[in-house]
């Protein structure tokens, strides 16, 4: 049963991570890579593999972790759904006795000892901004998500000192640069991502103070 979808936000996760490297499941090359905060992306590489798969996330808390399952009728799904399903069960195991984890528990902190997978997608290349509208874009991110779909989409990421994802995130510098930007580009995307995170967690009076 899920409690805390992100184990109390939870944003020393390298360890964790490194550790999951070191699980195998045959026949395809599972590449770990940390994200913003407690999130992580894992790429499958193989034969047989779709990303017609179902989530594992209810994505509301005190419910069951969902067994993954093919959506439609091919091997290469009912393939892909054996190995997440596989994967998150060697990852639990291993989480769940991660020293890391032992220790925050002792502090009544909430353990991250599992990895609730979602949102499978394959690459498709796209169209850029600037060939789709005749625009040059730049993009203004502290979440690695964001910065990616800029990247695909052929925006020009600018890492600013101090950006992050999370509610310590340099706003002053976020916004100093995209007005700095906007004489040399027709478009900035400006992501900030910290008045979303405060809704997810209830944070009302947190969200009210960051506005």
């Amino acid at each position: 049963t899920v409690v805390d979808r992100r184990a109390g936000r939870i944003e020393d996760t390298e360890p964790l991570i490194d550790a999951l490297k070191n699980i195998e499941i045959p026949n395809v090359d599972i590449i770990i890579n940390k994200g913003n905060g407690h999130r992580l992306s894992i790429v499958l590489r193989g034969e047989n593999l779709s990303d017609k798969v179902s989530e594992a996330d209810a994505h509301i808390p005190n419910q069951p972790v969902y067994r993954v399952v093919p959506l439609d009728k091919s091997k290469a799904s009912a393939n892909t759904a054996q190995i997440i399903n596989d994967f998150m069960i060697k990852a639990h195991h291993l989480l769940a006795n991660h020293p890391i984890n032992q220790l925050r528990k002792q502090n009544n902190q909430l353990p991250a000892n599992f990895v609730l997978l979602r949102g499978a997608g394959a690459f498709h290349p796209v169209p850029s901004f600037h060939q789709k509208y005749n625009l040059k874009a730049a993009c203004v991110a502290g979440g690695g998500l964001y910065k990616g779909i800029g990247r695909m989409l052929g925006m020009d990421v600018i890492e600013v000192p101090g950006a992050t994802g999370n509610i310590k995130t340099n706003l002053v510098a976020k916004i100093n640069a995209t007005q700095q930007l906007l004489s040399d580009y027709d478009l900035v995307f400006l992501h900030i991502k910290a008045t979303d995170s405060l809704a997810e967690d209830g944070n009302y009076m947190g969200k009210y103070e960051f506005i």
